[in-house]
């Protein structure tokens, strides 16, 4: 594949430091080009199929979540229009066992992308994004520690996941006892 030049000014070529803006700027170009050269017909179906490793899905009766795999390249393409994010791209990784994509659904509309997280061949949680590149919140932070304890993966992610709220226990008061002096 051959993907359009950037248009970066003399200045950027000159600073040896792109700024984020800069380097999103491009990654957000990159996925846009990409879009246009791969469509979902243009992979195959079946190897795509055989390549999913099912055993990532995870339904926890007692927990507000689900964890899905894609079964089709669409449903990888469509998770990534919704969230505003690159996973479409990954499709060709998947189909090379490079890498597993997972779905966190809300389990009241199960339908509806609301997170989705990148298993590398390491067993390790490696990337994970929400819509418009968002974190995972306290409760999704939480679903996917326990997810991760129970399928057995580590996670080089922690950064992007809420920490549990460190409360305090309130200070006691020290209670001070008049004595009277009688003299």
């Amino acid at each position: 594949l051959k993907l359009k030049e950037h248009n970066i000014s003399q200045k950027q070529k000159s600073n040896r430091y792109l700024r984020v803006s800069d380097i999103r700027k491009v990654h957000d170009l990159n996925v846009k080009v990409y879009d246009e050269l791969k469509t979902d017909s243009s992979y195959d179906i079946e190897l795509f199929k055989s390549r999913i490793n099912e055993s990532l899905s995870y339904d926890d009766e007692t927990s507000d979540f689900i964890f899905m795999t894609p079964k089709l390249p669409s449903e990888m393409s469509r998770e990534g229009a919704v969230l505003g994010n690159c996973v479409k791209t990954y499709i060709e990784r998947v189909l090379r066992n490079e890498t597993q994509i997972v779905f966190l659904r809300d389990r009241k509309a199960p339908t509806e992308p609301l997170v989705v997280f990148e298993v590398n061949t390491r067993n390790e949680v490696c990337q994970l994004e929400g819509k418009s590149r968002r974190s995972a919140t306290l409760e999704e932070s939480n679903a996917l520690r326990k997810y991760m304890k129970k399928k057995k993966l580590a996670c080089t992610i922690e950064h992007r996941l809420v920490a549990e709220p460190i409360i305090k226990p309130p200070k006691k008061k020290k209670k001070i006892e008049v004595v009277e002096v009688v003299a």
